[in-house]
Order: C-alpha cells, then structure tokens, then sequence
C-alpha cells in the first residue's frame, strides 16, 4: 500500500506524539518519585 507524504507524515507524526507524550509523563513521574 503506497502512502501519500501527508498521510506519511501524519502517521509518523501521531507515533512520534504518543512517544513524546509517554516520555515526558515518564520524565515527570521520574522527577517527583
């Protein structure tokens, strides 16, 4: 299945989001525990 760049990048954008997201609530809980 061939993805156009914006369909691409949207994908690519929505795993990157939820890593970050993830990230920085590990980060936070890391900082107050």
């Amino acid at each position: 299945m061939h993805l156009t760049d914006y369909q691409y990048l949207k994908k690519n954008n929505t795993i990157f989001n939820k890593k970050k997201i993830f990230h920085s609530k590990f980060a936070n809980h890391a900082k107050n525990g």
